[in-house]
């Protein structure tokens, strides 16, 4: 590890615990819990003392924050992201962190809600049913009592149900719109994996690798990936592959929608995901065509011309970054490899930009170019200090199943 990465580890721990009492919110993604997740890897991997980690100083501050005011339910943002947390920290410690009976009471009102949003055809991930549905799927997996297994196998066919339910099936494919309102008449198939059909490919992938309603999920999941491979962009000289989404309108030209490259929206968060799903279909001429694609578009490396304005993970340098670390741990493919060298020294390269260091980590808000430093793994630092601990240490990667990576 160098010393120039070493600096910008440090001054993310320090900066982190200055600024998390103002942190507003409590999520995963957005908020105290992921930056929770982070101190806490800092401190095994780098401090080397578990001991260390100021996860009893993060619990305070959100169980506050519960105790004292509105708290959205959302993975991303609020109830359902902090317990999220609490499931993946627990089963690191051994320890118990919050109560039984309150857990329960807090899975109620969660289950509620996903249950709430679907009927609304909120499947969002970040923000709606999906995130929900993520977090039991992940209780279903550590659970050891039969009775409370059953519990979360009956909520992850719900999901199912539901997701069946607010499909829409043409032939061999299958898609889903997102929820129409006074300011989106029409049907709109998101295909980002932050907000999209994407997330519901991977969560269907899920579904199947754990055997739940196998025959069914299959069938359904199949016919998902279907409409995302039949609907490529096909103009010559494109730079992406996949839209940002397809819109129910005659005027849409699925040639005018090319995607940036990122996480939450284009080519690599999308076909990171179905390569992850021809893996567990054990799917071959899937697999070789997402790669293909992805080889494709590693050739993309201006940053303007793909819409890569800072460096937080989201839609930024460090989150395409890590995305090429994971699909060369999956491929073994050189070219990914490079390509993950390579945007991760551009992600270096800008701490040190200028003399502002930190400031140079800040999210861009695209509608007035105006800049925040934001600290959760989204959108802020913890986020990219997960990724300098991927590339320097032999972390425990499973912390990125919060961002449908794992």
């Amino acid at each position: 590890m160098f010393d120039s990465e070493r600096i910008i580890l440090r001054d993310i721990f320090y900066n982190l615990k200055e600024k998390s009492e103002i942190e507003p919110n409590i999520g995963v993604l957005d908020g105290l819990s992921g930056i929770m997740i982070f101190d806490y890897y800092y401190s095994v991997y780098v401090n080397e003392k578990e001991n260390d980690s100021n996860i009893e100083h993060y619990l305070d501050l959100i169980i506050n924050k519960i105790n004292s005011q509105n708290i959205v339910l959302s993975f991303c943002s609020g109830l359902t992201g902090f317990m999220w947390s609490i499931d993946f920290l627990t089963n690191r410690f051994d320890v118990q962190l919050i109560n039984d009976s309150i857990i329960e009471d807090i899975e109620n009102i969660l289950y509620n809600q996903m249950i709430k949003d679907f009927e609304s055809n909120k499947f969002d991930f970040l923000h709606g049913a999906l995130g929900n549905a993520l977090y039991f799927l992940k209780r279903y997996v550590n659970e050891q009592n039969k009775l409370k297994k059953i519990k979360y196998s009956e909520y992850l066919i719900d999901t199912f149900e539901f997701l069946k339910r607010i499909s829409i099936e043409e032939g061999h494919e299958t898609k889903w719109s997102l929820p129409k309102d006074k300011y989106n008449k029409h049907n709109i198939y998101n295909f980002g994996l932050a907000h999209g059909i994407p997330s519901i490919i991977y969560f269907l992938s899920k579904l199947l690798k754990y055997k739940i309603r196998e025959n069914e999920v299959r069938l359904l999941l199949q016919k998902g990936i279907n409409y995302i491979m039949n609907n490529t962009i096909t103009k010559r000289n494109a730079i992406s592959f996949f839209p940002t989404g397809i819109i129910d309108i005659k005027e849409y030209d699925i040639n005018d929608d090319e995607s940036r490259l990122a996480w939450c929206y284009g080519d690599l968060g999308v076909s990171f995901t179905l390569l992850k799903a021809a893996e567990i279909l054990k799917d071959e001429t899937l697999k070789k065509k997402v790669i293909d694609m992805l080889v494709k578009s590693s050739e993309r490396t201006k940053l303007i011309e793909n819409k890569v304005f800072d460096a937080p993970f989201c839609h930024g340098i460090f989150g395409i970054a890590y995305l090429y670390f994971k699909i060369y741990r999956l491929t073994n493919i050189d070219v990914f490899l490079k390509q993950f060298n390579y945007w991760y020294n551009v992600g270096i390269d800008t701490y040190y930009n200028n003399d502002k260091k930190i400031m140079n980590f800040a999210t861009v808000n695209m509608g007035d170019k105006t800049t925040k430093l934001k600290y959760g793994i989204l959108e802020g630092i913890s986020g990219i200090g997960m990724v300098l601990l991927a590339k320097n240490y032999r972390i425990d990667l499973s912390w990125d199943e919060c961002l449908m990576l794992s």
